[in-house]
Parts: C-alpha cells; sequence; structure tokens
C-alpha cells in the first residue's frame, strides 16, 4: 500500500504521514507511525474508519472519536471522509489499570496508616481510627488493600511492636473479613522468636473460634514459656468445647 497522507482541518494539529494496512470492511489499521504532532496519544490502538463503512457495526468493538478525518489516496485519487475510531480495552485490562493505580494510592498512604497503627490503642469492641480507615480502604478496592496488608506485614516482620499492632487490628474483623489475608499472616508468624507476636496469633486464633482456628493453633509447636503454654492450652480446649470437637 503506499504512503497516504492523513490531514486533520483543526489547526492543532500538523499534517502528517501514516504507514498503514487495509483491513477487512474498509477498516484501516496504523502498524507503524511517524508523525509530528501535538497530541501524544495516537497510537497503534487507533483505527481509521471510512465514513461509507458506518453500517458495519463498528461501534460493537471501537470507541467512536467525532472528530472527522480526510484521506488522501494515491490509488484512487480521491479525498474520502475517514472518522477516527479507538479499540476498546476489554474489562481485564481496565480492571488491571484500575488496581495498579490504586495500589500507588496506597503505598503513598503508606506512611500515614503506619503511624495509625503505631498511635492507636486497640481496645476489644472499642472502635478506632486505624480500623476506620481501612475500612474505607476497602470499600474503595478490597483486594488491592488486601495485598498491601500482606506486603506491609512483610516488610515489618521483624518489627514487634508494630506487628503486634497489625495483629490487633486483625482482631476487629471476623474469621470471613479478610480471608485469607488475615490466615495467611497468622500462619506465617509461626516460626517467629517474639513471644508477644505468637501471643497475639493465639488471641486471634481465639477470636475467630473455629476449627480451622483450631487447626491453626495446633500447626504452633506448644510453648516453653509458661504464660504462653498457659494460653495455648486454654484456647485449645475453649475452641473444641465451642465447636463440639
Amino acid at each position: 500500500m503506499n504512503t497516504n497522507s492523513l490531514l486533520k482541518t483543526s489547526h492543532i494539529y500538523n499534517s502528517y504521514n501514516l504507514f498503514f494496512d487495509l483491513k477487512d470492511n474498509d477498516i484501516w489499521k496504523f502498524n507503524n507511525i511517524d508523525i509530528n504532532i501535538q497530541q501524544p496519544y495516537i497510537s497503534e490502538n487507533y483505527f481509521i474508519v471510512p465514513e461509507t463503512s458506518k453500517e458495519l457495526n463498528i461501534r460493537d468493538k471501537y470507541n467512536f472519536n467525532s472528530d472527522n478525518f480526510f484521506i488522501s489516496n494515491k490509488a484512487i485519487d480521491k479525498d474520502l471522509p475517514y472518522s477516527l475510531y479507538t479499540q476498546k480495552e476489554n474489562n481485564s485490562s481496565k480492571a488491571n489499570a484500575i488496581n495498579e493505580d490504586y495500589s500507588h494510592k496506597l503505598d503513598s498512604e503508606k506512611k500515614y496508616f503506619m503511624s495509625l497503627l503505631k498511635d492507636t490503642e486497640f481496645i476489644d469492641g472499642m472502635d478506632n481510627q486505624a480500623t476506620f480507615y481501612l475500612n474505607i480502604l476497602m470499600s474503595e478496592n478490597k483486594q488491592v488493600v488486601m495485598l498491601w496488608i500482606q506486603k506491609i506485614f512483610l516488610e515489618i516482620l521483624n518489627e514487634e511492636k508494630i506487628l503486634v499492632k497489625l495483629l490487633s487490628l486483625l482482631l476487629d474483623y471476623s474469621y470471613d473479613d479478610l480471608y485469607p489475608t488475615s490466615q495467611t499472616i497468622a500462619l506465617a508468624c509461626r516460626e517467629h522468636k517474639s513471644n508477644i507476636v505468637k501471643s497475639a496469633v493465639f488471641s486471634l486464633f481465639g477470636h475467630w473460634c473455629n476449627k480451622d482456628a483450631l487447626n491453626f493453633l495446633e500447626a504452633y509447636e506448644e510453648p516453653k514459656e509458661r504464660w504462653l503454654r498457659l494460653k495455648y492450652k486454654t484456647l485449645k480446649e475453649e475452641i473444641k468445647q465451642k465447636c463440639f470437637i
């Protein structure tokens, strides 16, 4: 196909050359572009569609840009009116883009969230700012927030005080609310050296008080520290009784 000159009448565009292939049903697709233009969004996902092809139901597949173009086609020695279409993004691509954008937003919020964790006094049954803030984030994009919490957990794994705060935050939610993030974090603490951290995890198991919680608890070795061993055994019996095991 010969090189064709695509001209737009608006003054904000410069004249530029396009190299494209003739597609089925009179759809022309860019496969290479050599342009000097102010708008950077012209890309290989754009299609030039003859006005005479409007009956081809192209709108089902492409987004319509109302600006009209005229292509001087040397093959037919005639100017024809064309319209510019862009290929529609599929749902998965849009979802990925949304999740990526929200992930960047969360990264910028991490410093504030960590400050909330450090300053919050977690009392059973009492509202607190950290839980309130996390609820807001989850209402916007729970999937990304759960991954973000796991990422934070890995970053603070060796910081006992802030890790205990995070585990205390998880206590404000049911077994299903943060599944499987809470469960993953609880099991990942199994080899932690801190008895304070393990005690916080045991409290989480007691809060869930179901068969899975019992299995998680039994995945931990019986502690050697007397006070923690007593908590371990007591919780184990309580969960068995409540679950009729």
